[in-house]
């Protein structure tokens, strides 16, 4: 440490607890010590301790900075009474805080989307073996281009020879054991992750044409097209490491949206309301070529309704942020791809919105009833056992229906309409058109045989039922997660949740909301609330928090 003892002392207080340490410890024996110290002990154990300024000064700078107060910060405290007003404004206006509050929400969100799968091994394209070429993954992609049996990628020479249309003249190649396919020599492309430099591309695969032998180049149908290719720069497939770029994005995505309604200066309630969205180049390059390039088994994240406008041109490399409006149905952090991937069905998607923002939880009922109720129904509200939560769920998931499970694509209803009569009849159809139409209706469709509202998209099939439960489900798809937010707030129940998050993190327990005990807390948490409902200022709640006797004691 630099200085001398007389630069850098203790700050008095500590200077003082040191000596009467020592001294009590030199003039009392051994054993009354012990007898003195457990009894000091349990004392201590039942008598609530306000905290001395250092102490308190510590707790507040963990609190709102995640880190120990300097030397300095300490040293400065030995000319006060208490710790400033000012001191922590200015932490509650620094740059740790927000990071500080972004976690918080992170820990409420789970925004972590790492092995969400954005694709699969027909949209990758990686290096092969040989360190130098790179082709795609897939079998399906590699058998549909060259004709083999699935394993074959190009020649270690340069393509030179084309058709018309840009698709590569192959050569007849020997597969070892027998039988021939297509050979194709590589290419240079300057790929997106990488502009400036040339990297070797089997032809085949690095094949530009937006339209193919039977499917536009820029829909899911592309897969199994012999003349569809990864496009200009390879921009439809998924190079090496893509998919974890991507999931980083959508995380800061939705950590900005925080950033606003935490430290931004915009009202906290907007975080569950809000129509904006942060968007940066490698974003909306990802919404605009990759995401469209649908793999019905994996996630759905082609851009729908509503979704905000997306540059002409995107550079993937570009990752400065700039704010843009959504519309439709969009409304807050619920909407944004890192919580609808992360929550990936409906149910889920509303059960985390009701634990974070109304602090309600699902807890199954003793002796729950079979009256009235069917042992093997679909419709989970009228399911015996089922039905206690799942009269409660339901109508809170139909606020998330217009959006894909499983991905964050918005419907598109003029494509697909709630009722599909070819998933209702699909075995009718010519082989080539059921192929196509076959896992959509799969994945979105009632395709079971006797299920009531065959055809129709899985979150409606029982919202044309005649009765207040159903119906509320049919007006909560209508509303979509904007009426729950909306309800929420005006409930009171947003704001009252938000304290005790906040009260549980800053005090490190759960608020006493126990009627029956005399030291309940119900009259603190519905002051704080109301106010906070008023102001609605994330720090300024975090402020009235701290300023509670609660959290200037011992705990």
């Amino acid at each position: 440490m630099n200085g001398s003892p007389t630069s850098r002392r203790l700050p008095a207080t500590l200077v003082g607890l040191v000596g009467l340490v020592a001294a009590s410890l030199a003039t009392t024996p051994a054993s009354a010590q012990e007898g003195e110290a457990a009894a000091g002990l349990e004392a201590q154990c039942y008598a609530a301790q306000e905290l001395d300024k250092y102490r308190l000064l510590r707790r507040l700078s963990l609190d709102l900075r995640h880190q120990l107060p300097s030397y300095d910060e300490y040293l400065a405290l030995d000319e006060e009474d208490s710790v400033p007003d000012a001191l922590i404004d200015d932490w509650l206006g620094s740059e740790q805080f927000r990071r500080a509050s972004r976690r918080f929400h992170e820990d409420l969100l789970w925004p972590n989307l790492s092995g969400v799968a954005l694709t699969e091994v027909n949209g990758r394209i990686v290096q092969q073996a040989n360190g130098e070429t790179y082709a795609l993954l897939g079998q399906q992609k590699k058998q549909a281009f060259r004709q083999g049996n699935g394993t074959q990628v190009c020649g270690d020479y340069e393509q030179v020879e084309f058709n018309p249309d840009g698709s590569p003249i192959p050569k007849l190649a020997s597969m070892p054991g027998g039988g021939t396919y297509n050979q194709d020599g590589w290419v240079w492309v300057e790929p997106y992750w990488a502009p400036g430099t040339q990297i070797k591309v089997c032809a085949f695969d690095a094949q530009t044409a937006p339209k193919g032998q039977f499917a536009d180049c820029d829909t899911p149908q592309m897969v199994g097209d012999p003349k569809c290719g990864c496009g200009p720069s390879l921009r439809r497939c998924y190079g090496q490491n893509i998919e974890t770029d991507v999931w980083s994005t959508l995380r800061e995505q939705l950590g900005r949206l925080v950033d606003d309604s935490t430290v931004g200066g915009r009202p906290y309630s907007e975080i569950v309301t809000s129509k904006r969205m942060h968007v940066n180049g490698r974003y909306e390059f990802w919404r605009k070529y990759m995401a469209p390039v649908v793999v019905i088994s994996k996630t759905w994240n082609a851009p729908g309704p509503g979704d905000a406008t997306l540059a002409e041109d995107p550079d993937w490399n570009d990752e400065s942020w700039r704010v843009v409006e959504r519309s439709g149905l969009h409304a807050g952090l619920q909407t944004l791809p890192a919580f609808l991937l992360r929550f990936q069905t409906n149910r889920a998607r509303a059960n985390r919105f009701r634990t974070v923002f109304t602090s309600q939880y699902f807890v199954p009922a003793d002796g729950a009833t079979s009256e009235g109720c069917s042992d093997d129904t679909t419709d989970l509200t009228n399911r015996c056992v089922c039905a206690t939560c799942h009269q409660v769920l339901e109508p809170l998931a139909a606020h998330f229906a217009e959006f894909i499970e499983a991905g964050i694509t918005p419907y598109d209803h003029e494509a697909l309409p709630v009722t599909q009569e070819i998933c209702n009849d699909i075995q009718s159809l010519p082989p080539q058109q059921r192929a196509g139409w076959g896992p959509t209706c799969n994945r979105l469709y009632v395709m079971e045989e006797g299920e009531p509202n065959r055809g129709t998209l899985l979150p409606w099939q029982y919202a044309d039922i005649d009765d207040a439960l159903h119906l509320s489900i049919a007006a909560n798809i209508a509303s979509g997660p904007g009426g729950l937010a909306e309800s929420t707030i005006g409930s009171g129940l947003f704001h009252s949740s938000a304290v005790r998050n906040v009260f549980r993190a800053l005090m490190g327990r759960e608020m006493n909301l126990d009627p029956t005990d005399p030291l309940h807390e119900l009259d603190l948490l519905s002051s704080i609330a109301a106010e906070f409902q008023v102001h609605d200022d994330f720090r300024q709640l975090v402020k009235d928090l701290i300023a509670l006797p609660q959290y200037r004691r011992v705990r």
